[in-house]
């Protein structure tokens, strides 16, 4: 048993069997907390060893500060034993909610125990990782143990967890008390002991490591300088004990620590290729430290932390930057796991290597931009001054990572040095085109801070330059206004002569010909978009990725819901595997939108909530609310009320957007949010100006005033709203508006007959259309108006009718019934016409169905 811990590893046994017994949650969650060098490590291990025998997964992965620096790296153990990939081919191929759904297929009926060790480092692509891993459904339950220092729980992961419904314990791991660390300063003296009890306060490390410097030097009666550093911060006392021990050490052994410390994994064989010693001599080091206490006997563990990051502060700098090459050196390695060793070198990195650590980061960018930032950063403060392309690439590269990440004023501030700095050189490596880049990324960080103006102004200063991505940035900002775009420009891109510019200017023309109502113009030129835009080869589309958003709504909001998926997803795909994230929320909004028209709701509901993370992770508030409100309206078609209250709560909180057209779109969803759940009106929808989705915000004007009490007034909205739809060929929101003045008819029970036409006419356009959901409202509305149609015309009939009619359902000829009734045929047709007229039926099945 662990010393002074049979407590608390008998806690988190039972807690482990709670699992399995009267816990039937799908997922519970431990924290343990605990400062440096207190045990928590240790105790899950010794916990987790009393389990070996079960049939269960077991996983344990680890956050540390040098493996930081590389995506995915805490997670690495979890998606290897999963699905025995390496992560940086998955990210290369797929996106993060991809691994993680992955991962929770593969690992089926097994329960699995998930131990995150120092949470309080694990890179930011692991924390979002996790948090879809743990989304996912379960067939069995999961247990989560997440280790952490004091104060530095995982909010987010903890958060998520909740949301779940997870069951959630902590476990704070004090001190141990005297006795239990007495026991461990054995080999000393009695005084030296109790200087090792007063000094390590119930640390077990650094009572460790403070009995190790006892037995070297076993004639010393006093540890002044440890007694001297008691009095700063522990951590720094620690790092002092731990690099005496390091430094005590033979130097065979200290190399070894070093190799520990730079691979951060614990591999014999990789430690003998690295020093150029015998696997032996590698096995007695480790064997060694073992001893020292500076390592755990688990082979599966590598270097305490603490250990870790003693040695490589205090490690000569030219030493760890021969270790790191000779690292890269190893076979195995991977883009992503080279990159944390090549950023390691910092300025004195060569140009090939600067060149393998900008091939890493724009691998990396889309997925996590703060460890490309934490990647270049030392590239770039040893170059304030860009000389070489290398240079320049990786100060563009940084800048769109650091937009990415949220440090907008500083990429903001390093491009106009940048720009400056280009301008007034004599002469330069292409500085037109770095100046083109670096211009469009100023634009889009000034946009980004709120100052649209400054960023068109930045944009209209160049324009005679002629560079297609400066007019398409500045195209891409007029489309957010509800001012036309620039003809002259839009002539420049397609003047180019270049499918890609071709693609991009009819996107671009397209949205915003519907924002100014100009529809049929819109889709005469649509026509071509889907060919041609999905035609690009990645290289190409990656260069146009606004305008293929553009082309994603237009497609949503011309009825094209399957060009619509094909765009968006499309540009997803590419906006990941290139590293613009900033436009992935409005691409995956887009996509959500297209997919609820479609009847997907649960895939409307991932690409939504995956939406409003990007929108959160990349620096877009104006899709918050954008990506809620396609969660809303699956929310609606579910009939779930108790979570269109959670989600008027999110969109009350939610930023409103600055875009005229995505406002109006939060507006009309606002409102109409409000109407279904009865609460007052807030917000009402704007019925100007009158573009491409005008009718949409009549029907929710209507559906407001209903709500209020105002059926004339709701009528009259549904009626021009319709007049809209029908002068613009608006299929889907003519459908609608017909759906919703059935259902009025049919609640109010007046004119039966016209509420079954105008549902038909509106399941018509809805099954042409492929949506389901629709199309089903509008056959519920028609089934029961028919219905009661039927109801109510049979007690309409007169004496004759009735009879003709019962004859004509029991399957008697025209002639027949004559026969029987003695009247003439002509009189028999007459009387069935008044008949079907009357139930509101179209044959004589409808009448069997009737009278049968």
């Amino acid at each position: 048993m662990l010393l002074g811990r049979a407590a608390e590893v008998h806690r988190i046994s039972a807690w482990l069997d709670s699992a399995t017994s009267e816990y039937s949650g799908p997922l519970q969650f431990l924290e343990i907390a605990g400062s440096i060098g207190v045990g928590k490590s240790t105790l899950v291990t010794s916990a987790l060893h009393r389990r070996r025998s079960r049939n269960e997964t077991v996983v344990v992965c680890r956050g540390s500060r040098s493996a930081q620096v590389s995506p995915l790296s805490a997670v690495q153990p979890l998606i290897s034993e999963l699905l025995n990939e390496d992560r940086a081919r998955l990210l290369d191929l797929s996106y993060i909610g991809r691994i993680a759904r992955d991962c929770a297929q593969q690992l089926g009926a097994k329960p699995l125990v998930l131990v995150i060790d120092d949470t309080q480092w694990i890179d930011a692509a692991s924390t979002e990782f996790l948090r879809l891993f743990l989304r996912r459904p379960a067939r069995a339950h999961r247990s989560v143990i997440a280790i952490h220092r004091p104060d530095q729980a995982p909010h987010e992961l903890l958060e998520e967890a909740r949301s779940l419904g997870a069951h959630i314990e902590q476990l704070f791991l004090d001190v141990l008390d005297d006795a239990a660390i007495r026991e461990i300063a054995t080999g000393i003296t009695p005084a030296q002991t109790e200087l090792v009890v007063a000094t390590a306060a119930g640390n077990p490390l650094f009572a460790s490591t403070l009995t190790s410097v006892f037995r070297r030097f076993a004639d010393s009666t006093s540890i002044d300088e440890a007694l001297d550093l008691a009095r700063s911060h522990r951590t720094t006392i620690l790092q002092s004990v731990v690099m005496a021990d390091i430094e005590s050490l033979p130097r065979e052994v200290r190399d070894v620590v070093f190799a520990l410390a730079v691979l951060d994994r614990r591999s014999p064989a990789e430690i003998a290729a690295v020093l150029g010693i015998p696997d032996a001599s590698v096995q007695a080091s480790l064997d060694t430290l073992i001893g020292t206490g500076l390592l755990d006997p688990n082979p599966q563990l590598t270097l305490h932390p603490l250990v870790t990051h003693s040695a490589v502060m205090n490690a000569e700098p030219a030493l760890l930057r021969r270790l790191h090459r000779t690292v890269l050196d190893l076979p195995g390695h991977t883009p992503l796991s080279s990159a944390t060793h090549l950023s390691a070198l910092g300025p004195h990195a060569t140009a090939d290597e600067r060149r393998r650590l900008i091939d890493s980061a724009r691998l990396a960018i889309g997925s996590d931009p703060a460890t490309v930032v934490k990647w270049l950063a030392p590239l770039a403060e040893a170059t304030r001054s860009p000389a070489s392309a290398h240079d320049h690439e990786a100060a563009i590269l940084l800048s769109r990572a650091e937009l990415l990440s949220g440090r907008v004023r500083e990429a903001v501030d390093r491009l106009r040095t940048m720009a400056e700095g280009l301008q007034a050189a004599a002469d330069g490596p292409a500085p037109d085109s770095l100046l083109s880049q670096i211009r469009v990324l100023l634009a889009r960080g000034l946009r980004m801070l709120g100052h649209p103006e400054a960023a068109i102004d930045v944009l209209e200063t160049h324009l005679d330059d002629a560079d297609p991505a400066l007019v398409m940035e500045h195209i891409a900002l007029q489309t957010l206004t509800d001012a036309p775009v620039s003809r002259a420009l839009i002539r420049r891109l397609i003047a180019r002569d270049e499918l890609r510019y071709r693609a991009a200017a009819l996107s671009f023309e397209v949205i915003s010909n519907l924002n100014q109502g100009l529809i049929h113009e819109a889709r005469d030129l649509f026509r071509e978009l889907p060919p041609l835009v999905t035609s690009l080869p990645p290289e190409d589309a990656v260069e146009i990725i606004d305008a293929i958003a553009s082309a994603a709504w237009a497609a949503y909001l011309l009825d094209d819901f399957g060009s619509g998926i094909d765009f968006a997803s499309m540009g997803l795909r590419i906006s990941r595997r290139f590293g613009h994230g900033d436009i992935s929320s409005n691409l995956g909004t887009a996509l959500s939108f297209s997919l609820l028209a479609r009847g997907r709701f649960g895939e409307a509901e991932l690409a939504a909530e995956e939406a409003i993370e990007d929108a959160v992770r990349f620096g877009s508030p104006d899709f918050i609310a954008m990506a809620l409100s396609g969660l809303v309206q699956s929310a609606m078609w579910r009939r779930d009320t108790a979570e269109l209250e959670g989600l008027s709560a999110r969109m009350d909180e939610a930023p409103t957007p600055s875009v005229a057209w995505w406002r109006r779109t939060v507006e009309t969803n606002a409102a109409r949010l409000t109407a279904v759940l009865g609460h007052p009106a807030t917000v009402r929808p704007s019925l100007h100006p009158h573009d491409a989705s005008i009718a949409y915000r009549h029907a929710d004007a209507a559906l407001v005033a209903l709500t209020e009490g105002h059926p004339h007034e709701a009528r009259a909205l549904l009626s021009t709203g319709l007049d809209w739809a029908e002068k613009f060929d608006l299929g889907s929101q003519r459908a609608l508006i017909l759906t919703m003045q059935a259902e009025l008819l049919e609640q109010s029970g007046n004119d039966l007959e016209t509420a079954v036409e105008l549902s038909r006419r509106a399941a018509d356009i809805f099954d042409r259309l492929h949506m389901p959901a629709h199309l089903a409202r509008a056959r519920r509305t028609q089934s029961a108006a028919s219905a009661e149609l039927s109801r109510t015309g049979v007690s309409a009939l007169t004496k004759r009718e009735r009879e003709v009619a019962e004859l004509a359902a029991n399957g008697l000829s025209n002639k027949e019934i004559a026969e029987t009734l003695v009247i003439s045929p002509r009189t028999v047709e007459e009387h069935i016409a008044k008949a079907l007229k009357k139930t509101g039926l179209s044959s004589r099945t409808g009448l069997a169905k009737l009278f049968g």
